[in-house]
């Protein structure tokens, strides 16, 4: 199993006062110890095994999104994470860039925040893009389907309409998610 950069993790630490100033110790409270630990020695940088951050990321999309089926609080947590660590000028330069262009620099991104998996985008169709990840068989189902809402944050961002999302063979050794917009 692989490991991830936890920098979303911060942007979240930094969200919590727009919710209320006790959201973060409730969200602290909710945690069980061995999470509570995790999210208390957050640093920049810090590398998590794959596996805790899928436990952190269904903490943190129960807490925020209860209302919700589980898939969907990965998904929404996924959009909000992808709002939160494109902020700022990276912001603004996405609403001027292409979907392709976008989707692109963030496979070229990915070993930036992942110590596995290699990335490619293939393009069949103006309004159409497969990004695949090779490499990485053992990515749980949970952290692609997380991935799925991130990269519809991305493209949310640039101005997509009608933004679709497959995964297409969640069982494969590879990993292509199947992107339409408008």
């Amino acid at each position: 199993m692989g490991n991830v950069k936890c920098t979303s993790f911060l942007s979240l630490k930094q969200y919590w006062p727009s919710l209320g100033p006790d959201t973060e110790s409730r969200f602290i409270q909710s945690l069980p110890p061995a999470l509570a630990e995790v999210y208390s020695n957050l640093t920049p940088g810090k590398m998590l095994p794959i596996e805790t951050t899928v436990a952190m990321n269904e903490v943190f999309g129960r807490f925020l999104f209860p209302q919700d089926p589980e898939s969907e609080q990965l998904v929404k947590l996924g959009v909000l994470l992808a709002n939160l660590d494109l902020n700022g000028i990276y912001k603004l330069l996405l609403k001027i860039t292409s979907v392709p262009y976008a989707i692109q620099q963030s496979a070229v991104l990915w070993q930036t925040f992942h110590d596995q998996g290699e990335t490619f985008i293939e393009q069949p169709d103006k309004n159409h893009l497969f990004y695949l990840i090779f490499d990485y068989p053992t990515m749980p189902l949970k952290y692609r389907i997380f991935l799925s809402g991130w990269i519809k944050g991305l493209l949310e961002i640039c101005g997509a309409k009608n933004i679709s999302i497959t995964l297409i063979g969640h069982q494969a050794p590879h990993v292509t998610f199947d992107i339409h917009w408008t």
